[in-house]
């Protein structure tokens, strides 16, 4: 007999759109965040996904810090 497993909403992925949407950024400072390995993702065939534990520590160890500066002076 196979287990269910119970998902809550820390195990969602969210595109990449939807993180640039949450910070009110632009495309390429999220995918600069991605490059410089501040905002750790996941591939999901060729997309690539945030686990939304992972944005949400993000933000927390990112807070009052200044993006564009994270993102490597963009």
């Amino acid at each position: 007999m196979k287990k269910e497993m119970i998902l809550d909403d820390t195990d969602r992925l969210l595109s990449l759109e939807e993180v640039r949407i949450r910070l009110k950024t632009s495309s390429r400072i999220v995918s600069k965040l991605i490059n410089s390995g501040v905002l750790p993702v996941i591939k999901v065939n060729s997309s690539r996904r945030v686990r939304k534990i992972a944005f949400n520590e993000f933000l927390n160890k990112c807070d009052g810090q200044d993006l564009s500066e994270m993102a490597g002076g963009v």
